[in-house]
Parts: C-alpha cells; structure tokens; sequence
C-alpha cells in the first residue's frame, strides 16, 4: 500500500470516528431526558395537559384545518394550533387578513427554513403574505407571528413532496363583530324610521290615502297600522282651530252627504281613530263657510 492509500485510511479514520463522536453526543444530549431532573411534578403535569391540547382541533373535534379550494388549507383562528406542511424546493404561502399588519416574525430555527415576505392587493385591499421554504426534508420547527390585531402560533414540517401551497385563516370573532354591526346599524334604522312620539315604525305604515280640499286645514298625511287611523297636521296647526272628523257613510249627488261623528282622541297634532277609516272629512267651520278637506282610503 502506497503512501496515499495510507493518508487516505487514516483521514477516513479520523473522519468516521469524528463523526461516531459528534453522533454520540448528539445522541447523549436528547437522552438527559429533556433536563426532567430540573422538573417538578407539577410541571410534568403542565407539560402533560399541553401534550393533550395539543390533539388537532378543540378537544380532537377536527378542527385543524379545511380544504376551501384546490391548493388552499383554511384554518380557524384560535380553534387549533395550526400545522403547516411545507417541501423541500416548493413554497408555502401563509395570507394574513386584509389590511393586518405584521410586526414580527419569529422562527424556530431559522438556519433551515428561509420566510420571506410579499404584498398583493392595494390601499384597503392589500394582503400580506409570508412565504415559507423548508432547506431539509423531515424538519419541524415552530413559528410566531405577531401583527397588529392578533398573535399566530404556528407548527411547521417539512416533506419531500407533500405540502400546503396556500394558507389563510378564517376568524370568528370577526364576523361575530360584523353580524352584530349590522344588527346595530338596522336597530338605528328602524329607530330612525320611528315616527317621532309614536313608537311606530314608518315601514309597517299605510300611506295610501287621497288627501283633498281646503290648503288652510289640510293634514301632512294620512296613514294607517291596521288597527288606527293617524291623520297627522303641521305641528304649528295645534295653535290654531282644528277641524272636525266625520266619517262618510255614503256620498249622496242630489241630497246631504251621509256623514257620522268619528271617535278618535287628538295627541299633539294627530288625530287618531280606531280602526281603518275607509272615507272621512275634516269641516271647519259652518253652513256654506265651512272648510273642508276629504279624506279617502285608495285600497290598491
């Protein structure tokens, strides 16, 4: 054996066993048993119920994550810790909710999986993206990502070919927030459609009425609930004499009108009537001096 051969046994040699060594103490340092000598019982306890949250989903009901569209992983926010599976040379690409901002990014171990950032969208539309790139396959790593509304925790694992192309989040708290905005938004529509000392409501409101005569006693409108009759004036008309309503049983051409006294009750400048006031007239005043304005209900 030549003088080559020999320093390249030996090199080998010193290499292999080198090798064996750092194996060794690789192997010595994750057999201490995780430092447990350190542990109390109470913090193996701690340590074993988070082991036990951390089944997929809330309490193991398989809320992990959904397939929302081809390429798309969709994870509820708050419900899971979520697992993002990534491969070596393909990227994974984390969407934030629009208009959220990241503060910072924190990785495990950053020397073997590269996060870079991206924007899509413009002004109230715009996304911003993490995409996430394994250099190893059989990794796994943990990710924390604080922005300005919330903190994302984050498993990462690395796969030869498998892996999430895309990966956004739903969150509950947000569309309770708007479902309850626009239950208040329509609560202050309807009270704003709430005719003022009433307490009714102006879209459960009859308006159909044709309203003629003299312009001097001539109510604002005229409208109905199903049950009572409003026939409301100018608010300035309480200060003045207010006309008489009677309800016209039946319209004679060569004689009187058939006409009865209604009953009805006047608060502030409405008259109401009970039930639905088919034709009515206002009379103001006397014999052929009389005002009058005539009242009449268009059924269709």
């Amino acid at each position: 054996m030549n003088k080559i051969s020999k320093t390249f046994l030996f090199l080998c040699s010193i290499t292999l066993c080198s090798n064996a060594i750092a194996d060794s103490a690789y192997d010595d340092y994750f057999m201490e048993q995780n430092g447990n000598d350190f542990l109390t019982d109470e913090d193996l306890k701690a340590l074993e119920d988070l082991q036990k949250a951390e089944r997929t989903g809330v309490d193991g009901l398989g809320l992990q994550g959904s397939v929302s569209k081809p390429g798309e992983m969709v994870f509820t926010f708050g419900a899971s810790r979520p697992t993002i599976v990534c491969a070596v040379l393909e990227l994974c690409d984390i969407a934030l909710e629009k208009g959220e901002k990241i503060n910072t990014v924190q990785i495990g171990d950053a020397a073997r999986w590269l996060v870079d950032s991206a924007v899509s969208g413009t002004g109230n539309d715009e996304v911003q993206h993490l995409v996430v790139k394994p250099l190893d396959n059989a990794l796994k790593t943990s990710m924390v990502i604080t922005t300005d509304r919330r903190t994302y925790h984050l498993r990462l694992k690395s796969s030869i070919t498998d892996f999430m192309p895309q990966i956004r989040f739903i969150y509950p708290e947000d569309a309770l927030a708007k479902l309850n905005k626009l239950k208040e938004k329509k609560q202050q529509d309807d009270e704003r459609n709430v005719i003022s000392g009433t307490g009714i409501n102006i879209n459960d409101l009859n308006f159909n009425y044709l309203i003629e005569g003299d312009e001097k006693i001539k109510p604002t409108r005229v409208y109905h609930d199903g049950q009572k009759t409003y026939i409301e004036f100018p608010e300035k008309a309480i200060y003045a004499p207010l006309p008489a309503l009677v309800i016209v049983n039946k319209v004679n051409f060569f004689s009187e009108d058939d006409l009865q006294t209604a009953n009805y009750r006047i608060v502030k400048n409405r008259y109401i009537a009970d039930g639905v006031i088919e034709r009515a007239r206002l009379i103001l005043g006397d014999n052929d001096d009389a005002l009058t304005v005539d009242i009449i209900y268009k059924d269709k």
